[in-house]
């Protein structure tokens, strides 16, 4: 969510219907069943206008004209609806058409829109880079204008908005907000399609090809790791046989060395120190070394004592050759 301070409006468009201030309805009933599936799970947009009764789209709720069924004086505890003076029913936009915003979503990430929503909106922004000064934000704004001038407004109720921003930390920046209040089935894939300038077979081509993308690199991640596993292994036996006849198993007292691969599979040494208190072991370590010599001349003055818990554990006696 943008709280920033605004530099400049360069554009703000509007897709909504003139206020009315009488109930253009009075008589029409609103079932208090429609009232509960809007509070709880949503509802559509062109649910409320199958209704057969006036549906207007206004800045921040959809507005149902006519009187909710038992003649409610007012409406207490809802997040989603209002109850307005002319007796008519608002549903908040939050709470309007959310499966067809998170398919807009869904397209638009792929094009860098960031997908935001709160207690009375759902909207999408595309940002800037940020720049020093605000001149330097003009080939944004250019590009941002031809997206803004080809989104065709009647396809949705919402608002577009174009403005640039400053922010104490960043600098400056420019924001293509697109509010979506409600749209209807028909028109998502063309709003998408207008919004981005690539055809819906496009898109979705490079939603698999990102998917199967993703795909193949965790596979191939994973075979890494597990052949890391392996090399990790391999080369634990290699120490292991290296100083076969040396090995001291889990000492309670005492300085040693200890020996173990690194994540780079590089033998590493280090002087390890033991002592026990009560029943409760403690371990501290020097630094890393490449060899038993470096690792004897570390110093453990300033290394910190810690709780040690392996039940089981190997290190080579502090004279080792």
């Amino acid at each position: 969510m943008i709280t920033d301070e605004i530099q400049q409006k360069i554009a703000v468009s509007d897709h909504y219907d003139p206020k009315h201030i009488l109930n253009t309805a009075p008589t029409k009933i609103i079932p208090f069943s429609l009232l509960q599936e809007a509070e709880g799970r949503g509802i559509d947009s062109e649910k409320l206008q199958s209704l057969g009764m006036p549906i207007y789209f206004y800045r921040t709720q959809i507005t149902i004209h006519g009187i909710p069924e038992g003649n409610i004086d007012l409406v207490y505890g809802y997040k989603s609806i209002i109850r307005n003076l002319n007796g008519s029913i608002g549903v908040k936009y939050s709470a309007i058409d959310a499966f067809k915003k998170m398919r807009l979503s869904k397209y638009l990430k792929e094009y860098s829109w960031s997908t935001h929503r709160n207690s009375t909106e759902f909207y999408f922004v595309l940002y800037s880079a940020f720049q020093q000064n605000i001149e330097s934000l003009i080939p944004a704004i250019k590009d941002f204008m031809v997206i803004y001038n080809r989104i065709d407004r009647n396809l949705f109720y919402g608002q577009i908005v174009l403005n640039t921003y400053y922010s104490n930390i960043f600098g400056y920046y420019a924001a293509l907000i697109l509010r979506i209040g409600a749209i209807n089935s028909t028109n998502v894939i063309p709003l998408v399609e207008c919004i981005t300038g690539d055809s819906i077979v496009e898109i979705e081509s490079k939603i698999r090809q990102k998917e199967e993308d993703e795909i193949k690199a965790s596979l191939a991640m994973q075979a890494e790791m597990e052949a890391r596993q392996e090399q990790r292994k391999a080369l634990v036996h290699k120490i292991i046989q290296m100083y076969a006849d040396k090995w001291i198993n889990s000492p309670t007292s005492g300085v040693y060395i200890q020996v173990a691969p690194d994540y780079n599979l590089n033998i590493i040494y280090r002087k390890v120190e033991f002592k026990k208190r009560a029943n409760t072991l403690y371990r501290r370590v020097g630094s890393l070394a490449s060899s038993i010599e470096e690792a004897r001349d570390t110093s453990l003055s300033y290394a910190k004592w810690k709780k040690y818990a392996a039940s089981s554990y190997k290190v080579l006696p502090y004279d080792t050759k």
